[in-house]
C-alpha cells in the first residue's frame, strides 16, 4: 500500500491522523501492520492503515497523501520486499517532505540492508535495480522506455538511507522465535509518548502552577505509586483556589501515560441540570469507543462497570459536590478498578471523598498562592507584566492582602483594574467590602449553598462575630447550643485559614 505524489484531487480535509503506517501489504499487513493498527486504536491513537480509513468518492492517492501530511508521526515498516513497491517508496518521499518524525521498523531485514542499496547484494539493492531496469511503452511514440528515470531511483535510494539512519526498532529473534509481541509493545509505548494529544487549556497565566503540582505529587501521588494499586486521589479546597486548574495541568502532563483518558468537568452543574447521563455517555465513549444514548443513571452504571474494570485509564471527576455523583460515574469498588489506573476527584468538601472511601493520605488540600506568585498573577492581569507600574506598589499590596492568595480573586480584580488610573483603584478598594465582582460572589455563594443548615449558621457566626477570636470560646458556644461545633466547623474556610486565634 502506498501513495503517489499527485495532488489533482483533494481528500476529505476533515480527516486527520496521529500515526501513518507505511508498509507493503503482502509482506506484513496481517502479521504485523494490522495488529499494530488495532493496538494503536485501543490506546486512543488514530492510525491510518489503508482501506479502513478511505472515504468513498475521494481520490485514492490523494487521501493517502493527505493522511501523510496530517499525521503527527510516521512508521516505516521495512520488510524483505518493501523496496519492490514504487508506491511504498513514494510514500516514504512524502513522509520526509512532511518533516514529521519517522520511526523505522526493520521487519526481517537489517538496517544495513535498507541503508545500502547500490549494487546487487541484498533484497533492497536488487529491488531498486529491477525498478531502474523496468520498462513501459511510451503512449505517444509506442516505443519502450524506462518507467522510472534515474533521478527518481536516486531519490528513493536517498530516502531509504536517511530513514534507515533514524533510531528505530528491529524484530528480534530469541531461541529461534520471532518476538513480534515484544516489538508491538515497545512500538505502541513509544508512539503513545510521542503523539501530542490535544491538551486542555489550563490558564492564561499559570503562575505558581509548577510548584503546586510538585507539592501535590510529592504529598499524595508518590506514596500511591509505590503501592502499585489503583489510585483514587482527591484535591479539596475553597472555591476559586485553583482545583480545576491544577487538575487540568496534571491531566495534560499525564495523558500519554495511560491507554484511556477522560476529563469530566462541571459535574456539580451537570447533576443540577439532570445531565449525569451525558457525563456517563462521555466516559463510556472514552473508555470503550461506544457512543450510544443512556436513558437513566442506573443504565449508565451498568454500562460503565466492565470498561472501568478493564481499562488502564486516567479519569478526572471535576467539581463534585455529592457522593451520588461519584457513584454514578464510578459504579465499582476501588479494588475492582484495573491496577495502574488513576482517578482524581476535585470536590470542595472533603466529606465527599471520605464517603467515596478515599483515604486521608490520598487527599490533597490545595491552599492559596504564596505572596510572590500572588503578586505575579495579579500584576499579569492588571499590568501585563510581573511587577507593578511605578506609583501603584502600595495599592497592589492592599489588593493582595484582600485577595489572601486566592487565584480567582487575584485574576478578577487584576483584570477589572487593567488600564485604569489610581483614583479608580482607590474607589474599587474602598467598595471592596460592600460590593464583590459577580464572578467571585457566585463562586462564594456556591460554597455557602453546599453547606447544611447548621454549617451555614456556624459560618455566619464566624464571619460576623468570631474573626480574630479564640477558637475554643466559639466551640463551647456552639456545643452548648447543640450544634456539634467541633465537627461542623472543621471544614469551614475561616477556621482553616487562620481567622481564629
Amino acid at each position: 500500500m502506498a501513495a503517489s505524489s499527485s495532488t489533482a484531487a483533494q481528500s476529505n480535509n476533515h480527516q486527520w491522523f496521529d500515526v501513518f503506517l507505511n508498509h507493503r501489504g503482502p509482506d506484513v499487513k496481517e502479521t504485523f501492520a494490522r495488529p499494530l493498527y488495532l493496538r494503536l486504536l485501543s490506546n486512543g491513537l488514530r492510525a491510518f492503515l489503508d482501506k479502513d480509513e478511505m472515504q468513498p468518492g475521494y481520490n485514492f492517492p490523494c487521501q493517502i497523501e493527505h493522511a501523510i501530511k496530517t499525521a503527527s508521526v510516521h512508521v516505516a515498516i521495512f520488510s524483505p520486499r518493501y523496496a519492490e513497491s514504487s508506491w511504498c517508496l513514494n510514500e516514504l518521499l512524502l513522509m520526509l517532505e512532511s518533516k514529521a518524525p519517522i520511526i523505522p521498523v526493520f521487519y526481517r531485514v537489517t538496517p544495513a540492508e535498507v541503508r545500502w542499496t547500490q549494487g546487487k547484494d541484498g533484497n533492497y539493492a536488487q529491488a531498486l535495480q529491477q525498478l531502474a531496469e523496468k520498462k513501459t511503452k511510451d503512449p505517444r511514440t509506442h516505443k519502450m522506455k524506462r518507467r522510472y528515470d534515474s533521478k527518481t531511483i536516486e531519490n528513493w535510494r536517498n530516502a531509504l538511507s536517511r530513514v534507515a539512519d533514524n533510531s528505530g526498532f528491529e524484530l528480534e529473534v530469541r531461541n529461534g522465535e520471532e518476538l513480534e509481541l515484544e516489538l508491538l509493545d515497545k512500538l505502541v509505548e513509544c508512539l503513545s509518548k510521542m503523539v501530542k494529544r490535544a491538551g486542555l487549556h489550563v490558564a492564561k497565566y499559570p503562575t505558581g502552577l509548577d510548584e503546586k503540582l510538585k507539592d501535590f505529587e510529592d504529598t499524595v501521588l508518590l506514596q500511591q505509586q509505590q503501592s502499585g494499586k489503583t489510585r483514587i486521589l482527591g484535591i479539596v479546597g475553597l472555591g476559586g483556589v485553583g482545583k480545576t486548574t491544577l487538575a487540568k495541568e496534571f491531566f495534560n502532563r499525564r495523558i500519554s501515560d495511560y491507554q484511556k483518558t477522560c476529563f469530566l468537568s462541571d459535574i456539580r452543574d451537570n447533576a443540577a441540570k439532570g445531565s449525569l447521563t451525558s457525563l456517563q455517555r462521555k466516559l463510556l465513549k472514552a473508555l470503550s469507543q461506544v457512543d450510544k444514548p443512556i436513558d437513566s443513571v442506573d443504565e449508565g452504571k451498568g454500562m460503565l462497570i466492565e470498561p472501568l474494570k478493564s481499562s488502564n485509564a486516567l479519569i478526572i471527576l471535576d467539581d463534585v459536590d455529592d457522593v451520588n455523583q461519584v457513584d454514578a460515574l464510578l459504579p465499582v469498588q476501588n479494588h475492582d478498578l484495573r491496577s495502574g489506573s488513576l482517578i482524581l476527584i476535585t470536590p470542595r468538601d472533603k466529606h465527599v471523598l471520605r464517603s467515596s472511601r478515599v483515604e486521608n493520605s490520598s487527599i490533597y488540600r490545595l491552599t492559596g498562592l504564596k505572596k510572590k506568585h500572588s503578586l505575579e498573577l495579579f500584576c499579569s492581569h492588571a499590568f501585563s507584566q510581573l511587577s507593578p507600574l511605578p506609583g501603584f506598589e502600595g495599592l497592589v499590596d492592599k489588593f493582595l492582602k484582600a485577595c489572601n492568595g486566592l487565584p480567582l480573586s487575584l485574576k478578577v480584580f487584576g483584570a477589572l483594574l487593567y488600564g485604569r488610573d489610581r483614583s479608580d483603584w482607590e474607589d474599587e478598594l474602598g467598595s471592596l467590602q460592600q460590593i464583590l465582582p459577580t464572578e467571585i460572589k457566585e463562586r462564594l455563594k456556591t460554597s455557602y449553598d453546599s453547606l447544611n443548615k447548621e454549617e451555614k449558621q456556624i459560618f455566619l457566626d464566624i464571619v460576623c462575630f468570631f474573626i480574630g477570636q479564640n477558637r475554643d470560646t466559639a466551640m463551647r458556644i456552639w456545643d452548648g447550643a447543640g450544634w456539634r461545633g467541633s465537627s461542623n466547623s472543621r471544614e469551614q474556610e475561616p477556621c482553616r485559614s487562620g481567622q481564629f486565634k
